[in-house]
Protein backbone atom coordinates (compact mmCIF):
# COMPACT_ATOMS: atom_id res chain seq x y z
CA UNK A 1 0.00 0.00 0.00
CA UNK A 2 1.17 3.18 -1.12
CA UNK A 3 2.30 6.63 1.33
CA UNK A 4 -0.85 8.44 -0.09
CA UNK A 5 -2.66 5.62 0.10
CA UNK A 6 -1.96 5.17 3.66
CA UNK A 7 -2.21 8.68 4.69
CA UNK A 8 -5.55 9.04 2.65
CA UNK A 9 -6.71 6.70 5.47
CA UNK A 10 -5.39 8.49 8.18
CA UNK A 11 -7.01 11.73 6.99
CA UNK A 12 -10.19 9.90 7.01
CA UNK A 13 -10.02 8.79 10.28
CA UNK A 14 -9.99 12.75 11.62
CA UNK A 15 -12.84 14.67 11.97
CA UNK A 16 -12.72 17.31 9.29
CA UNK A 17 -12.71 20.88 9.88
CA UNK A 18 -16.32 23.05 9.85
CA UNK A 19 -15.45 25.94 7.41
CA UNK A 20 -19.05 27.39 7.81
CA UNK A 21 -22.53 26.54 9.28
CA UNK A 22 -25.65 27.56 8.75
CA UNK A 23 -29.26 26.45 8.72
CA UNK A 24 -29.92 28.84 5.66
CA UNK A 25 -27.44 27.33 3.11
CA UNK A 26 -23.29 27.54 2.29
CA UNK A 27 -22.52 26.27 -1.16
CA UNK A 28 -19.82 26.50 -3.90
CA UNK A 29 -16.42 26.61 -1.81
CA UNK A 30 -13.27 26.99 -3.22
CA UNK A 31 -10.07 27.28 -1.49
CA UNK A 32 -6.01 28.41 -1.49
CA UNK A 33 -3.18 28.29 0.59
CA UNK A 34 0.20 30.09 0.12
CA UNK A 35 3.45 30.10 1.95
CA UNK A 36 4.38 33.86 2.83
CA UNK A 37 6.96 34.83 5.45
CA UNK A 38 7.60 31.31 6.92
CA UNK A 39 3.42 31.07 7.15
CA UNK A 40 1.09 29.59 5.77
CA UNK A 41 -1.93 31.19 4.80
CA UNK A 42 -5.28 29.71 3.80
CA UNK A 43 -8.45 30.40 2.72
CA UNK A 44 -11.74 29.37 1.70
CA UNK A 45 -14.29 31.32 0.07
CA UNK A 46 -18.08 30.35 -0.73
CA UNK A 47 -21.67 31.37 -0.80
CA UNK A 48 -23.76 31.72 2.11
CA UNK A 49 -27.53 32.54 2.34
CA UNK A 50 -27.88 35.58 4.37
CA UNK A 51 -31.72 35.63 4.40
CA UNK A 52 -34.05 32.52 3.74
CA UNK A 53 -37.73 32.99 4.06
CA UNK A 54 -39.49 31.06 0.87
CA UNK A 55 -41.20 33.15 -1.35
CA UNK A 56 -40.63 36.06 0.47
CA UNK A 57 -36.16 36.65 0.48
CA UNK A 58 -33.99 35.61 -0.22
CA UNK A 59 -30.34 36.90 -0.39
CA UNK A 60 -26.51 35.51 -1.14
CA UNK A 61 -23.53 36.80 -0.32
CA UNK A 62 -19.93 35.92 -1.02
CA UNK A 63 -18.45 34.79 2.03
CA UNK A 64 -14.78 33.96 3.27
CA UNK A 65 -13.07 32.46 6.36
CA UNK A 66 -9.41 32.92 6.89
CA UNK A 67 -6.28 30.31 8.95
CA UNK A 68 -3.03 30.61 9.39
CA UNK A 69 -0.55 27.93 10.57
CA UNK A 70 0.23 30.09 13.42
CA UNK A 71 -3.59 29.28 14.59
CA UNK A 72 -4.92 33.07 13.58
CA UNK A 73 -8.24 33.18 11.98
CA UNK A 74 -10.55 35.68 10.49
CA UNK A 75 -14.20 35.33 8.37
CA UNK A 76 -16.65 37.45 6.91
CA UNK A 77 -18.81 38.74 4.06
CA UNK A 78 -17.28 40.41 0.85
CA UNK A 79 -18.42 44.05 0.80
CA UNK A 80 -20.51 45.43 -1.47
CA UNK A 81 -21.24 48.69 -3.52
CA UNK A 82 -24.52 50.17 -2.95
CA UNK A 83 -26.42 49.35 -6.05
CA UNK A 84 -26.18 45.26 -5.55
CA UNK A 85 -27.99 43.61 -3.14
CA UNK A 86 -26.16 39.93 -3.63
CA UNK A 87 -22.90 38.36 -4.59
CA UNK A 88 -22.18 35.06 -5.62
CA UNK A 89 -20.09 32.60 -7.56
CA UNK A 90 -16.73 33.18 -6.01
CA UNK A 91 -13.16 32.17 -7.24
CA UNK A 92 -9.97 32.37 -5.83
CA UNK A 93 -6.33 32.99 -7.48
CA UNK A 94 -3.40 34.40 -6.24
CA UNK A 95 0.30 35.00 -7.03
CA UNK A 96 2.06 32.43 -4.89
CA UNK A 97 5.66 33.65 -5.81
CA UNK A 98 7.92 36.42 -4.62
CA UNK A 99 8.45 37.57 -8.36
CA UNK A 100 6.53 39.69 -10.97
CA UNK A 101 3.55 41.43 -10.38
CA UNK A 102 2.57 42.30 -7.01
CA UNK A 103 4.13 38.94 -5.47
CA UNK A 104 2.27 37.42 -2.62
CA UNK A 105 -1.17 39.07 -3.66
CA UNK A 106 -4.50 37.14 -3.47
CA UNK A 107 -7.61 37.75 -5.87
CA UNK A 108 -11.35 36.64 -5.40
CA UNK A 109 -13.33 37.28 -8.36
CA UNK A 110 -17.30 37.02 -7.87
CA UNK A 111 -20.58 38.31 -9.46
CA UNK A 112 -22.39 41.09 -7.81
CA UNK A 113 -26.24 41.75 -8.41
CA UNK A 114 -29.70 42.38 -7.95
CA UNK A 115 -32.84 40.01 -7.09
CA UNK A 116 -36.48 40.43 -8.10
CA UNK A 117 -39.39 40.90 -6.12
CA UNK A 118 -41.21 37.61 -4.47
CA UNK A 119 -42.66 35.13 -5.41
CA UNK A 120 -39.56 35.16 -8.34
CA UNK A 121 -36.76 36.00 -6.50
CA UNK A 122 -34.21 35.48 -9.53
CA UNK A 123 -31.15 37.28 -9.84
CA UNK A 124 -31.40 40.68 -12.25
CA UNK A 125 -29.53 43.52 -13.21
CA UNK A 126 -27.74 45.05 -12.78
CA UNK A 127 -24.83 43.03 -12.68
CA UNK A 128 -21.19 42.81 -11.90
CA UNK A 129 -18.25 40.82 -12.39
CA UNK A 130 -15.58 42.12 -9.45
CA UNK A 131 -12.38 41.14 -8.04
CA UNK A 132 -11.80 41.91 -4.37
CA UNK A 133 -7.99 42.23 -3.54
CA UNK A 134 -5.93 40.81 -0.09
CA UNK A 135 -2.60 41.73 0.89
CA UNK A 136 -2.32 39.34 3.69
CA UNK A 137 -3.07 36.04 2.69
CA UNK A 138 -6.65 36.27 2.53
CA UNK A 139 -6.94 37.63 6.55
CA UNK A 140 -8.98 40.74 4.88
CA UNK A 141 -10.10 42.26 1.77
CA UNK A 142 -9.64 45.50 0.51
CA UNK A 143 -12.80 47.28 -0.42
CA UNK A 144 -15.91 46.67 -2.61
CA UNK A 145 -14.04 45.02 -5.38
CA UNK A 146 -12.56 46.23 -8.72
CA UNK A 147 -15.15 46.21 -11.27
CA UNK A 148 -14.16 44.10 -14.34
CA UNK A 149 -17.66 44.43 -16.40
CA UNK A 150 -21.29 45.40 -15.27
CA UNK A 151 -24.53 45.60 -17.05
CA UNK A 152 -27.01 47.84 -15.49
CA UNK A 153 -30.25 46.69 -17.60
CA UNK A 154 -31.36 44.98 -20.73
CA UNK A 155 -31.60 41.36 -22.41
CA UNK A 156 -27.95 40.31 -21.25
CA UNK A 157 -26.73 39.76 -17.91
CA UNK A 158 -23.25 38.42 -16.16
CA UNK A 159 -22.41 34.89 -15.22
CA UNK A 160 -19.93 32.47 -13.62
CA UNK A 161 -16.27 34.79 -13.79
CA UNK A 162 -13.28 32.31 -13.51
CA UNK A 163 -9.81 33.69 -12.62
CA UNK A 164 -6.31 32.71 -12.41
CA UNK A 165 -2.85 34.70 -12.14
CA UNK A 166 0.13 33.61 -13.75
CA UNK A 167 3.74 32.05 -12.14
CA UNK A 168 5.54 32.16 -15.49
CA UNK A 169 8.37 34.26 -16.92
CA UNK A 170 7.54 37.48 -17.68
CA UNK A 171 3.52 37.02 -17.15
CA UNK A 172 3.93 36.69 -13.22
CA UNK A 173 1.61 38.13 -11.69
CA UNK A 174 -0.78 38.74 -14.59
CA UNK A 175 -4.45 38.22 -13.63
CA UNK A 176 -6.60 37.05 -15.65
CA UNK A 177 -11.02 36.62 -15.94
CA UNK A 178 -13.30 35.27 -18.03
CA UNK A 179 -17.12 35.37 -17.43
CA UNK A 180 -20.35 35.16 -19.73
CA UNK A 181 -22.51 37.72 -20.55
CA UNK A 182 -25.70 35.64 -21.02
CA UNK A 183 -28.45 35.83 -23.52
CA UNK A 184 -31.81 36.21 -21.73
CA UNK A 185 -33.62 36.18 -24.67
CA UNK A 186 -33.86 32.73 -25.05
CA UNK A 187 -31.70 33.27 -28.64
CA UNK A 188 -27.97 31.49 -27.79
CA UNK A 189 -26.28 33.96 -28.53
CA UNK A 190 -24.35 34.34 -24.53
CA UNK A 191 -20.67 35.77 -25.15
CA UNK A 192 -17.45 34.56 -23.15
CA UNK A 193 -15.27 36.90 -22.06
CA UNK A 194 -12.31 37.57 -20.79
CA UNK A 195 -9.82 40.73 -19.37
CA UNK A 196 -6.40 41.34 -17.98
CA UNK A 197 -4.48 42.89 -15.38
CA UNK A 198 -0.89 43.54 -15.70
CA UNK A 199 -0.52 45.98 -12.61
CA UNK A 200 -2.02 43.47 -9.91
CA UNK A 201 -5.46 45.18 -10.29
CA UNK A 202 -4.19 48.56 -8.81
CA UNK A 203 -5.47 52.03 -9.94
CA UNK A 204 -3.95 53.49 -13.17
CA UNK A 205 -0.69 56.27 -12.81
CA UNK A 206 -1.41 59.19 -14.95
CA UNK A 207 2.55 57.97 -15.91
CA UNK A 208 3.81 57.22 -19.55
CA UNK A 209 3.58 53.63 -20.25
CA UNK A 210 2.28 52.37 -16.79
CA UNK A 211 -0.69 49.42 -17.42
CA UNK A 212 -4.00 50.32 -16.54
CA UNK A 213 -5.87 48.83 -14.41
CA UNK A 214 -7.37 46.30 -16.85
CA UNK A 215 -6.64 46.15 -20.15
CA UNK A 216 -9.53 46.27 -22.67
CA UNK A 217 -12.66 43.23 -22.18
CA UNK A 218 -12.50 40.74 -25.76
CA UNK A 219 -14.48 38.00 -27.57
CA UNK A 220 -13.16 34.20 -26.58
CA UNK A 221 -14.74 32.95 -29.32
CA UNK A 222 -18.43 32.72 -31.09
CA UNK A 223 -21.41 33.86 -29.81
CA UNK A 224 -23.56 30.54 -28.68
CA UNK A 225 -25.20 29.04 -25.36
CA UNK A 226 -21.67 29.44 -23.77
CA UNK A 227 -21.04 28.87 -19.98
CA UNK A 228 -18.83 27.87 -16.95
CA UNK A 229 -15.03 29.23 -18.09
CA UNK A 230 -11.66 27.81 -16.57
CA UNK A 231 -8.41 29.74 -16.70
CA UNK A 232 -5.27 27.75 -16.80
CA UNK A 233 -1.44 28.84 -18.07
CA UNK A 234 0.81 26.57 -19.98
CA UNK A 235 4.81 26.39 -18.60
CA UNK A 236 5.53 29.20 -21.37
CA UNK A 237 2.82 31.93 -20.66
CA UNK A 238 0.17 30.74 -22.97
CA UNK A 239 -3.68 31.13 -21.54
CA UNK A 240 -6.33 28.85 -21.99
CA UNK A 241 -9.88 29.42 -21.92
CA UNK A 242 -11.84 26.18 -21.35
CA UNK A 243 -15.60 26.49 -21.51
CA UNK A 244 -18.80 24.13 -22.38
CA UNK A 245 -21.48 24.53 -25.50
CA UNK A 246 -24.60 24.00 -24.79
CA UNK A 247 -26.05 23.90 -28.24
CA UNK A 248 -23.57 21.49 -29.43
CA UNK A 249 -23.22 19.52 -26.25
CA UNK A 250 -19.32 20.27 -26.24
CA UNK A 251 -16.52 20.95 -23.95
CA UNK A 252 -14.38 23.00 -26.00
CA UNK A 253 -10.70 25.15 -24.96
CA UNK A 254 -9.09 28.31 -26.76
CA UNK A 255 -5.52 29.35 -26.85
CA UNK A 256 -4.24 32.29 -27.17
CA UNK A 257 -2.19 33.36 -29.92
CA UNK A 258 0.64 35.03 -27.69
CA UNK A 259 1.91 34.81 -23.89
CA UNK A 260 0.50 36.49 -21.49
CA UNK A 261 -3.25 36.69 -24.02
CA UNK A 262 -1.15 39.87 -25.69
CA UNK A 263 -3.29 41.63 -28.13
CA UNK A 264 -1.98 40.90 -31.87
CA UNK A 265 -0.57 43.95 -33.39
CA UNK A 266 -2.75 42.78 -37.07
CA UNK A 267 -5.97 43.33 -35.13
CA UNK A 268 -6.47 39.64 -34.93
CA UNK A 269 -8.36 37.93 -32.15
CA UNK A 270 -6.28 37.40 -28.61
CA UNK A 271 -7.59 33.94 -28.71
CA UNK A 272 -6.71 30.77 -32.16
CA UNK A 273 -10.18 29.59 -32.76
CA UNK A 274 -12.26 27.26 -30.32
CA UNK A 275 -11.03 23.23 -30.83
CA UNK A 276 -13.51 20.71 -29.06
CA UNK A 277 -12.54 17.92 -26.43
CA UNK A 278 -15.52 15.84 -26.55
CA UNK A 279 -19.54 15.93 -26.18
CA UNK A 280 -20.97 14.98 -23.23
CA UNK A 281 -23.83 12.83 -22.28
CA UNK A 282 -26.59 15.04 -20.95
CA UNK A 283 -28.36 13.67 -17.54
CA UNK A 284 -31.93 13.29 -17.14
CA UNK A 285 -34.18 15.26 -19.46
CA UNK A 286 -37.20 17.48 -19.63
CA UNK A 287 -37.75 19.05 -16.40
CA UNK A 288 -35.31 16.55 -14.45
CA UNK A 289 -32.38 17.64 -17.02
CA UNK A 290 -29.08 18.34 -15.55
CA UNK A 291 -30.52 16.70 -12.36
CA UNK A 292 -30.22 13.83 -9.62
CA UNK A 293 -31.36 12.89 -6.71
CA UNK A 294 -34.65 15.03 -7.33
CA UNK A 295 -32.40 18.31 -6.16
CA UNK A 296 -28.49 18.15 -6.91
CA UNK A 297 -27.87 20.25 -10.04
CA UNK A 298 -25.03 17.84 -12.11
CA UNK A 299 -24.96 20.87 -15.13
CA UNK A 300 -21.78 19.66 -17.10
CA UNK A 301 -19.39 22.77 -16.25
CA UNK A 302 -15.37 21.67 -16.95
CA UNK A 303 -13.02 21.38 -13.93
CA UNK A 304 -9.25 22.53 -15.51
CA UNK A 305 -5.85 21.81 -13.81
CA UNK A 306 -2.57 22.52 -15.84
CA UNK A 307 0.10 19.90 -15.35
CA UNK A 308 2.96 21.69 -15.01
CA UNK A 309 5.41 17.82 -15.82
CA UNK A 310 3.53 16.74 -18.64
CA UNK A 311 2.70 20.17 -20.13
CA UNK A 312 -1.01 19.13 -20.60
CA UNK A 313 -4.26 20.41 -19.33
CA UNK A 314 -6.61 17.83 -17.40
CA UNK A 315 -10.67 18.76 -17.87
CA UNK A 316 -12.98 16.94 -16.29
CA UNK A 317 -16.95 16.83 -15.86
CA UNK A 318 -20.21 15.63 -14.60
CA UNK A 319 -22.15 13.65 -17.36
CA UNK A 320 -24.89 11.10 -17.88
CA UNK A 321 -24.18 7.36 -17.26
CA UNK A 322 -25.66 7.20 -20.85
CA UNK A 323 -27.42 9.57 -22.85
CA UNK A 324 -30.29 11.04 -20.87
CA UNK A 325 -29.47 8.49 -17.68
CA UNK A 326 -30.88 9.37 -14.81
CA UNK A 327 -27.30 8.61 -12.94
CA UNK A 328 -24.28 10.49 -13.31
CA UNK A 329 -20.96 9.56 -14.22
CA UNK A 330 -17.24 11.78 -14.40
CA UNK A 331 -15.26 11.84 -17.39
CA UNK A 332 -11.39 13.12 -17.56
CA UNK A 333 -9.50 14.26 -20.81
CA UNK A 334 -6.05 15.29 -21.30
CA UNK A 335 -5.02 18.02 -23.38
CA UNK A 336 -1.81 18.66 -24.77
CA UNK A 337 -0.60 22.45 -24.38
CA UNK A 338 -0.06 23.32 -27.46
CA UNK A 339 -1.42 25.28 -30.55
CA UNK A 340 -2.86 21.43 -31.47
CA UNK A 341 -4.54 21.15 -28.43
CA UNK A 342 -4.98 17.16 -28.84
CA UNK A 343 -7.36 15.86 -26.69
CA UNK A 344 -7.33 12.37 -25.04
CA UNK A 345 -9.83 10.39 -23.30
CA UNK A 346 -9.03 9.14 -19.59
CA UNK A 347 -11.07 5.84 -18.88
CA UNK A 348 -11.61 5.97 -15.24
CA UNK A 349 -11.71 2.96 -13.11
CA UNK A 350 -14.60 1.27 -12.14
CA UNK A 351 -13.62 1.84 -8.45
CA UNK A 352 -14.44 5.91 -9.05
CA UNK A 353 -17.40 5.65 -11.98
CA UNK A 354 -20.01 2.49 -10.48
CA UNK A 355 -22.62 1.71 -12.64
CA UNK A 356 -26.11 2.91 -11.41
CA UNK A 357 -24.43 5.47 -8.92
CA UNK A 358 -24.09 9.04 -9.07
CA UNK A 359 -20.75 10.40 -8.95
CA UNK A 360 -20.73 14.32 -9.59
CA UNK A 361 -18.79 17.30 -9.10
CA UNK A 362 -15.45 16.70 -9.34
CA UNK A 363 -12.17 19.12 -8.43
CA UNK A 364 -8.86 18.48 -10.40
CA UNK A 365 -5.29 19.18 -8.70
CA UNK A 366 -1.75 17.52 -9.74
CA UNK A 367 1.68 16.91 -7.77
CA UNK A 368 5.09 17.29 -8.62
CA UNK A 369 5.66 14.21 -10.66
CA UNK A 370 2.66 14.72 -12.69
CA UNK A 371 -0.16 12.63 -10.77
CA UNK A 372 -3.68 13.45 -10.46
CA UNK A 373 -5.51 13.78 -7.62
CA UNK A 374 -9.76 13.75 -8.38
CA UNK A 375 -11.84 14.99 -5.43
CA UNK A 376 -15.64 14.15 -6.04
CA UNK A 377 -19.15 13.40 -5.00
CA UNK A 378 -20.25 9.84 -4.78
CA UNK A 379 -23.25 7.87 -3.90
CA UNK A 380 -21.61 4.50 -3.54
CA UNK A 381 -22.77 2.53 -0.97
CA UNK A 382 -25.27 4.42 -0.03
CA UNK A 383 -29.09 5.11 -1.03
CA UNK A 384 -29.57 8.00 -3.93
CA UNK A 385 -30.55 10.80 -1.55
CA UNK A 386 -27.14 10.66 -0.19
CA UNK A 387 -23.34 11.05 -0.69
CA UNK A 388 -19.92 11.25 0.48
CA UNK A 389 -16.80 13.09 0.00
CA UNK A 390 -13.90 11.18 -1.84
CA UNK A 391 -10.81 11.61 -3.19
CA UNK A 392 -8.45 9.02 -5.09
CA UNK A 393 -4.88 9.32 -6.76
CA UNK A 394 -4.24 8.31 -10.79
CA UNK A 395 -1.03 8.55 -12.57
CA UNK A 396 -0.36 10.96 -14.95
CA UNK A 397 -1.84 9.00 -17.70
CA UNK A 398 -4.86 7.76 -16.01
CA UNK A 399 -4.06 4.86 -14.69
CA UNK A 400 -5.40 4.51 -10.96
CA UNK A 401 -2.68 4.71 -7.98
CA UNK A 402 -5.02 4.90 -4.46
CA UNK A 403 -8.00 3.59 -4.50
CA UNK A 404 -11.06 6.64 -3.85
CA UNK A 405 -11.16 7.05 0.36
CA UNK A 406 -14.11 8.53 1.48
CA UNK A 407 -13.62 11.79 3.65
CA UNK A 408 -16.10 13.11 6.95
CA UNK A 409 -19.35 11.28 6.98
CA UNK A 410 -22.24 11.09 3.96
CA UNK A 411 -24.59 14.20 3.43
CA UNK A 412 -27.64 14.35 2.63
CA UNK A 413 -28.82 15.28 -1.19
CA UNK A 414 -29.46 19.34 -0.88
CA UNK A 415 -28.17 22.46 -2.83
CA UNK A 416 -24.39 21.43 -2.91
CA UNK A 417 -23.89 24.27 -6.15
CA UNK A 418 -21.63 23.55 -9.10
CA UNK A 419 -17.63 23.02 -7.66
CA UNK A 420 -16.18 22.26 -4.89
CA UNK A 421 -12.56 23.31 -3.97
CA UNK A 422 -9.20 21.61 -4.01
CA UNK A 423 -5.85 22.96 -3.59
CA UNK A 424 -2.90 21.43 -3.21
CA UNK A 425 -3.25 19.19 -0.07
CA UNK A 426 -6.65 20.87 0.88
CA UNK A 427 -9.75 20.14 -0.17
CA UNK A 428 -13.31 21.75 0.75
CA UNK A 429 -16.43 20.33 0.32
CA UNK A 430 -20.57 21.12 1.07
CA UNK A 431 -22.01 18.91 2.89
CA UNK A 432 -25.86 19.33 4.28
CA UNK A 433 -28.03 17.05 7.05
CA UNK A 434 -31.68 17.03 8.05
CA UNK A 435 -31.09 20.51 9.87
CA UNK A 436 -27.71 22.07 8.68
CA UNK A 437 -25.66 22.95 5.56
CA UNK A 438 -21.95 23.09 5.88
CA UNK A 439 -18.84 23.92 4.43
CA UNK A 440 -16.25 21.35 5.47
CA UNK A 441 -12.34 21.02 4.83
CA UNK A 442 -9.96 18.28 5.14
CA UNK A 443 -6.31 17.93 4.17
CA UNK A 444 -4.20 14.58 2.83
CA UNK A 445 -0.51 14.58 2.35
Amino acid sequence: MDVFRLLLIAASLLTPTTVASDPHGVEEPVIISMAKSEVTHTVTAFIRRVVEQPGVAFNVRNAWTYLNSNGATSSGLLSLPAQYTDSSDPVLAHNGTARGVAPGRTYLVGRAMNRAAAPDLAPVNPTSIRVWMSVNGGASWIGNGAEVDAIASGTRTLDKPWIAVSETGPTTGYVYVSWVRVDMTGGGQSELMFRRSRNGISKAHAVCCFPPTWDRAVRVTELGRVQGPQIVTDNAGYVYVIFVEFTTRQMRIARSRFIGANVPRDGSSVFLPAQTIATYRQVGSGSNANTIASVIRVVPLPAARYNVATNEILVAWTEGESERSSTSDLRLFRVTADVALTAADVPLSSAINSPGVNQFTPAIETDAAGNVILAYYDSRGLDVSRYQERIAKLSSTGALLASPTSLGSPCAADTVGEYQGLWGNDVAWTCSSSSNRTIMRDTVQ
